[in-house]
């Protein structure tokens, strides 16, 4: 039944991502994108973004959580771990996740070639065009896929729900702090966190079916 749910999250994932992604290439997203800046006010329409400058700072670094070199160090650290502790097909799912998913999200960025926002300062360099969010997807990816794996090991179903609810909130956070930062779209966001959790309930699929989950009982 689980693995029924996981399937049926997956399908409603790429279905979301594909009713974004048409509406971001038709150009229906662009009056609620603006819509939902402009609510926002100061954080995105100007160079002083809200908040103060500690605040300002803490969303550069909860952003940097979901960029390619903290992602690949901690998928690396966590795989070397995983294959000493001869958990080899969680190193190998780990990797396998993040090097798909990096790809994809090239992919899927060169294809939509879309602009970034243009009418406020980001606060964050950027290089690639901006649908959907590598960093939205790629935090949504790494950071489950670390937490499924991490889960099929540990004995209490309380504890793999708690990592797995934590490892979500973080790639939330990191979405969201890409629009505050003024360098992507609403719809980046959201389209990049629907790809990135199918890719992720992908990986979770195969995690049980491959590893299983732990069932020590523990007092």
């Amino acid at each position: 039944m689980a693995q029924w749910i996981i399937l049926l999250m997956i399908i409603s994932a790429v279905l979301c991502f594909v009713v974004i992604a048409l509406a971001v290439d038709r150009g229906w997203m662009d009056p609620i994108d603006n819509a939902i800046l402009d609510s926002m006010g100061e954080t995105v329409m100007s160079d002083d973004p809200w908040g103060p400058p500690w605040f300002e700072e803490t969303v550069v670094e909860i952003s940097a959580l979901g960029g390619y070199p903290v992602i690949v160090l901690a998928t690396v650290f966590a795989a070397i771990v995983l294959w000493l502790a001869s958990r080899r097909t969680g190193a190998v799912l780990l990797v396998a996740a993040l090097s798909s998913g990096a790809l994809a999200s090239t992919v899927l960025k060169l294809a939509f070639d879309r602009s970034r926002p243009d009418f406020a300062e980001p606060m964050d360099r950027t290089f690639t065009a901006s649908f959907p969010s590598g960093h939205a997807m790629i935090s949504m990816v790494s950071w489950m896929t670390l937490a499924v794996v991490v889960s099929c090991y540990v004995p209490r179903r309380g504890l793999r729900v708690f990592i797995l609810c934590a490892a979500f909130l973080l790639a939330i956070t990191i979405g969201l702090s890409r629009v505050y930062l003024g360098v992507h779209w609403p719809s980046d966001v959201f389209a990049g966190w629907c790809i990135g959790l199918a890719w992720a309930g992908t990986a979770w699929l195969i995690a049980h079916n491959k590893i299983g989950v732990y069932h020590e009982r523990v007092y």
